[in-house]
C-alpha cells in the first residue's frame, strides 16, 4: 500500500496488478517455499483435513465464537491444557521416559490385538493356571516388579498433593 501511495503522489498511472507482480517477483523464493510446503501439506491430507474441520465444527456464527472464545469456561480450559501439557512436555523431554512412551506405542498394534483377543476368546482362567503359564516367564515378574515400585511413587507423590481450598488458606 504505502508504494502505491508513492507512485500516486508521481501524479503517474499506478497500475495496482504491476506492483503485485513485482513484489511477488522480488519475494519469489520465499512464495516457492510456502507452496512447496502447502503441496505437502495437501499430500498428506491434513488441508482436507482442515477443510472438513472448519466445515463440521467451527460455528458459522462469529458472534458465538467471539463469546466462546472470550468466557471464562474457554480460559478455565485453556489453563488447565497448559498446565496438563507443561508436566507432559517436561516428561517426554526425558530420553528414558521418551524412550519408554515410543517402546509402547510403537507395540500398541500388537498390544491391542493381545487384549482383543484375551477378552474375546471367552476363555476362563483361574489364578492358579494363570500363575502356571506366566511362573516362567521372567520378563512379565520384571514388568510386576516395575509396575508395583511405579505404583508405590505415585501414591507417594498424590500423598503430597494439596488439596485444601485455597480461600480457607487466605483466612
Amino acid at each position: 500500500m504505502e508504494i502505491i501511495e508513492k507512485e500516486q503522489n508521481a501524479d503517474e498511472p499506478v497500475d495496482e496488478m504491476e506492483l503485485v507482480i513485482g513484489k511477488i517477483g522480488k519475494e519469489a523464493e520465499s512464495i516457492l517455499s510456502m507452496l512447496e510446503i502447502l503441496e505437502k501439506l495437501e499430500q498428506a491430507g491434513i488441508i482436507k483435513l482442515l477443510k472438513n474441520i472448519s466445515r463440521s465444527y467451527l460455528p458459522t456464527d462469529v458472534e458465538f465464537f467471539g463469546k466462546f472464545v472470550s468466557s471464562k469456561e474457554f480460559a478455565n480450559g485453556i489453563m488447565k491444557l497448559a498446565n496438563t501439557l507443561v508436566p507432559v512436555l517436561y516428561a517426554l523431554s526425558d530420553e528414558r521416559t521418551s524412550d519408554i512412551v515410543k517402546a509402547i506405542l510403537y507395540n500398541m498394534p500388537d498390544i491391542s490385538k493381545d487384549i482383543v483377543d484375551t477378552v474375546t476368546s471367552g476363555k476362563k482362567q483361574t489364578m492358579l493356571t494363570m500363575y502356571s503359564e506366566i511362573k516362567s516367564d521372567r520378563d512379565f515378574f520384571n514388568l510386576i516388579t516395575a509396575l508395583l515400585k511405579a505404583l508405590s511413587r505415585i501414591s507417594k507423590s498424590i500423598k503430597e498433593l494439596d488439596y485444601s481450598d485455597p480461600l480457607e488458606k487466605m483466612k
